[in-house]
Parts: C-alpha cells; sequence; structure tokens
C-alpha cells in the first residue's frame, strides 16, 4: 500500500502540484487542464472493458491521479485496481463522484 499524504480533505494538493511544476503557475494549468481533459475518457472507458482491461486503465488513472496531487482519487483508483472486479462498480461510482468534487473544487 502506498504512502500518500493528503493535504486535509481537499480533492487535490495543490502543494504538491505547485512542487510538481516547480511554481511555474502557466503549466499548473496546462497540467490540470491536461489532467480534467483525460480523466472523464478513463472513467468512462471502465465501463465496458475486461478485468484485465479495467485493472491497466484504474492503474493508468491512479498515476494520473498521483502525479497531481489528486490523492483521494488515487486511492480510490489503487483501492479498485486491487479489488475483485465485481467490487469495483462501488469504487468507480465513488471515482465518479471525487471527480467531480476535484473540479468544483479548482477555480
Amino acid at each position: 500500500m502506498s504512502s500518500l499524504q493528503p493535504n486535509g480533505d481537499d480533492p487535490i494538493d495543490l502543494a504538491h502540484l505547485d512542487n510538481f511544476t516547480s511554481g511555474d503557475k502557466t503549466l499548473q494549468s496546462d497540467v490540470l487542464k491536461l489532467f480534467l481533459d483525460h480523466v472523464p475518457a478513463y472513467l468512462d472507458q471502465l465501463d465496458d472493458t475486461t478485468s484485465d482491461q479495467r485493472k491497466e486503465q484504474l492503474h493508468r488513472l491512479k498515476g494520473t491521479a498521483r502525479s497531481v496531487g489528486a490523492w483521494p482519487l488515487a486511492k480510490l483508483a489503487e483501492k479498485a485496481e486491487q479489488a475483485d472486479f465485481d467490487e469495483q462498480l462501488p469504487l468507480i461510482r465513488a471515482m465518479r463522484e471525487e471527480f467531480a468534487r476535484l473540479k468544483a473544487f479548482l477555480p
């Protein structure tokens, strides 16, 4: 299990993002735009897939979320990746809810 350290209950650790982008606000904006543009496709691809394909998508989503400091989303993806296929659907729903919370949190 990873040792992710969320920044309180925030859906994204802005200090991590700032460090990841060396404080470059333009780069932060670009990284967040890419993240926000790609995550819905990752989530959509989780619906109609085989177990192996779903685990691969969950692994990608986990890494993408970790890269920007979206720890709660990354933790849900990690949990789903480790779960049995039939147990993943509630976690995928929770990931969709967490992504919506993250989008609402960002300016």
